[in-house]
């Protein structure tokens, strides 16, 4: 029964051998971690300050540029107001002429987002789940320095087009190069993996990757403070040309000083595209290895339910930033810089403090049902705010939402093996990417469509399709739960055959059966009731 009960724990598993030594069964790939690789999450954070100072700059150069288009006549050029992080356009007035040109120009850069998530979302959504998957086979290292190299693509082409004041379809090309490498979800996907590699099943891995995810959330939000004061100071140029420079020296320093975790390599025959989707796809197929229609099952809930949380939220960012530069929130460069440098602070603080407390109750997919309500809670409140401080109130009660995502990673990363880890977050990678276009198009399509007579409509919408990956979170800690009833009741009734099978003739004999049994069946109990105290729900992973 021991046996039994250890392959159903959240805990690493001891199996006892033939020689009556004890081995720990693999579920991460690193058995002694030194500070190489740490130094891999030294660059990540630091590849986070170089997407950080860029990333805004890029989409408020695009808001810029088409300002300039549109103005004739103008003395607006891209060193004065609006490339300095201005927004002189900004007018709550409906009947002056600047307050139509704002929105016209909100509502064609809200269209040049939709052909950027194309031109980048195609080729992205396909590359993740190549990238995740080859990682498996060629290592974490390789992977990760050609992404990183992607968004290096990208800046190269918007100093040309800022140096040469090239037309705007040119910025096509750029988001092109940022697709084919993976982009910021193969960005993610791969800290995420290394991160699993380094830690073992547990509620702690869930806590690790939180962590890992909130500090890339923070490092970004830090530097939002200064991306506005940059902009006022050096224009959209130069702050671009140092976040190249800074992406290619951290490429080096990868390379040099991070530690491949992935100790065996396979094959090249094995980065073929029919090999690599079947790595990624066998965890929601019925094959050989997973044949536990529990495991199966607990794949498809998550997934989908990935889907729709990433179809509902992934686009809300480029809304938000045009949210808030119209009126009557009015925000400029320096407005924006604080609003995300502050939530970037507040939301991973406040949602890791909520963590820890979920956890001393609440196991892991309840604590993801938890997470999607306060942000439907959170893009409520937007929808229906008409201050700064609205705003502000609204991040911070949508805190913990950064949990959600979290963890179904969590989960999904405990019913897989460890030299699997690449293909299972290639799955997920790939939701991200795909959804992270879809849902970007949705979005600004409603939000260029409904601006004019309710500009947070927007956000009820996502409010509103956040209620389908809550459901889905409850159907499946209710399969878990039936699932460890079952497992209950196979152990109860397995016990109870090997007591018949040894039970002597001696009344003595099957009074001492009994008292076992009885004791066997009083821990089986007690088990159970700590787990649920403890919020430590059975996965039914195996290895």
């Amino acid at each position: 029964m021991g046996k039994l009960k250890d392959s159903f724990s959240l805990t690493p598993v001891e199996q006892k051998h033939d020689n009556n030594t004890t081995i720990e069964n693999q579920d991460s790939l690193v058995d002694k971690v030194t500070w190489r690789h740490y130094s891999f999450f030294f660059i990540h954070f630091l590849e986070d300050i170089s997407y950080a100072l860029s990333l805004p700059i890029m989409d408020q150069y695009l808001y810029a540029k088409l300002a300039e288009e549109h103005i004739e006549n103008t003395t607006l050029a891209i060193n004065s107001t609006f490339s300095h992080g201005g927004n002189s356009l900004c007018s709550v007035n409906k009947a002056s002429p600047v307050y139509l040109l704002q929105q016209k120009i909100q509502s064609e850069a809200a269209t040049w987002g939709l052909y950027f998530s194309l031109i980048q979302g195609i080729p992205q959504a396909f590359m993740v789940l190549l990238l995740g998957s080859w990682t498996d086979i060629l290592g974490r290292k390789p992977v990760i320095a050609y992404n990183m190299l992607g968004f290096a693509g990208r800046c190269v082409v918007y100093i040309a087009v800022m140096h040469w004041k090239l037309p705007t379809g040119y910025l096509l090309i750029g988001y092109f190069l940022e697709g084919i490498s993976g982009g910021y979800f193969a960005n993610i996907l791969l800290a995420y993996v290394y991160t699993v590699d380094l830690t073992a099943k547990g509620r702690l891995r869930g806590t690790f990757l939180v962590i890992v995810g909130n500090l890339s959330y923070l490092f970004y939000g830090t530097i939002n403070f200064a991306t506005g004061y940059l902009l006022r100071a050096f224009g959209f140029f130069w702050p671009t040309v140092s976040s190249l420079i800074f992406k290619i020296v951290l490429v080096i320093l990868l390379l040099v000083f991070a530690k491949e975790t992935v100790k065996t390599r396979g094959k090249w025959s094995d980065l073929k595209l029919g090999k690599s989707m079947r790595r990624v796809l066998k965890f929601y197929l019925k094959t050989d290895k997973y044949q536990n229609k529990y495991s199966r099952l607990k794949f498809i809930l998550c997934i989908i339910c990935f889907i729709t949380l990433s179809q509902s939220l992934y686009g809300i960012w480029t809304i938000e930033r045009l949210y808030q530069f119209n009126s009557p929130f009015c925000f400029d460069s320096i407005k924006r810089g604080h609003y995300v440098g502050i939530m970037s602070i507040v939301q991973p603080v406040v949602s890791t403090i909520a963590l820890k407390i979920f956890q001393l109750f609440l196991p892991d997919d309840i604590i993801g049902v938890t997470a999607v309500f306060t942000s439907i809670a959170q893009n409520i409140f937007v929808a229906l705010a008409s201050s700064e401080w609205m705003l502000y109130a609204a991040g911070l009660v949508g805190a913990p939402g950064l949990l959600s995502f979290a963890m179904i990673r969590t989960i999904v990363s405990q019913l897989s093996d460890a030299t699997e880890q690449g293909s299972v977050f290639a799955g997920l990678g790939t939701v991200e990417a795909i959804c992270g276009m879809t849902s970007s198009l949705m979005l600004n399509s409603i939000y260029a469509h409904t601006l004019l007579w309710m500009k947070g409509f927007v956000f009820v919408v996502v409010a509103i399709c956040c209620i389908a990956p809550a459901s889905l979170l409850l159907a499946l800690h209710f399969v878990i739960k039936k699932e460890q009833k079952e497992q209950g009741e196979v152990t109860v009734n397995t016990v109870e055959m090997e007591c018949k099978d040894s039970t002597p003739s001696t009344s003595q004999s099957n009074n001492e059966d009994g008292m076992k049994h009885g004791k066997v069946e009083e821990e089986r109990k007690e088990s159970e009731y700590d787990k649920t105290t403890k919020g430590e729900y059975n996965l039914g992973y195996t290895n």
